[in-house]
């Protein structure tokens, strides 16, 4: 049997600086870094080192804070964060059993982690779970706005950089230029429409939500009274009656009257008695 190696493995390293961010190893190298320990002593092999690998897909900054605090808390040291292929990425080492591992990431609620085991290296996947906030900035959010003409164009803006589509009442949304602004040409019907809006991430995620804008074409209904005013001077004493109606007449025999024009009526009729019963009677024309 040939002699055993006491030659002790080569040492695998911390890779960056604490807290520093920068390029990672590819996951490639640390499994090489991490296959194939070997016993140095007499006394069995040390314990396994695992590389936990968590790839941060779609987080704010906060939420990867909270991820790296959580580790440092739970007894993972030397958390490093970098970026590889355009995503961050937190890498430690520990000398927990995989099992323990994750079942300490299991404990998150956010994010949802996927699991991919390769030999010593587990990678952890955060899964963006998050739907893509959708803010409408045309029509008016209150529903108050009233068009007269349509098509009319829906404006929303998604601010999520990985916004994959963009639905308005069932359509495709235009991209506008390369802001994280969509529009598109919607038909309406008479009275108030509910716009339906929907946003899908790239993870599928879909976000929603609702614009309400009304069109009125009808012309309004026009219900008009015409009323005029009757006023002129008798003897004082007298009575007088327009149309009718007796009106008041003051101490100096003036009179003052609103009547209503009926529909059809051409003329006013105006009636003079005074106390010794004497009658004048006159027609005024409209308009005269």
């Amino acid at each position: 049997m040939p002699a055993r190696s006491t030659t002790p493995p080569p040492s695998r390293g911390r890779g960056l600086a604490r807290g520093a961010a920068r390029l990672l190893l590819p996951v490639g190298l640390l499994l090489g870094c991490s296959a194939s320990l070997s016993a140095g002593t007499s006394k069995g092999p040390p314990p396994p080192r695992y590389v936990a690998k968590i790839v941060v897909a779609d987080l704010e900054p906060d939420a990867q804070a909270r991820l790296e605090t959580y580790l440092q808390e739970r007894g993972y040291h030397d958390v490093e964060i970098g970026k590889e292929n355009g995503q961050t990425v937190l890498v430690f080492e520990t000398d927990r059993h995989v099992a323990q591992v994750e079942r300490d990431l299991a404990r998150l609620e956010q994010p949802s982690l996927s699991i991919v085991r390769r030999g010593y290296v587990v990678e952890y996947k955060a899964v963006d779970t998050i739907p893509p906030e959708i803010k409408v900035l045309y029509p008016e959010a209150d529903g108050s706005t009233v068009v007269t003409e349509q098509p009319v164009a829906i404006t929303v803006e998604v601010p999520a950089p990985d916004t994959a589509e963009v639905r308005i009442a069932g359509k495709p949304a235009e991209r506008v230029g390369s802001s994280q602004v969509y529009r598109a040409e919607v038909p309406l019907a008479e009275g108030k429409n509910e716009i339906e809006i929907q946003a899908t991430d790239e993870m599928g995620n879909v976000g929603t939500a609702q614009a309400v804008i009304t069109l009125d074409t009808t012309a309004p209904a026009i219900a008009a009274r015409i009323k005029i005013i009757v006023e002129g001077d008798v003897e004082p004493g007298s009575t007088v009656l327009i149309n009718g109606e007796v009106v008041p007449v003051d101490d100096k025999g003036h009179y003052e009257h609103e009547i209503r024009v009926r529909p059809g009526q051409k003329e006013i009729e105006i009636v003079a008695i005074d106390e010794s019963g004497n009658k004048s009677v006159e027609k005024k024309p409209l308009g005269l």
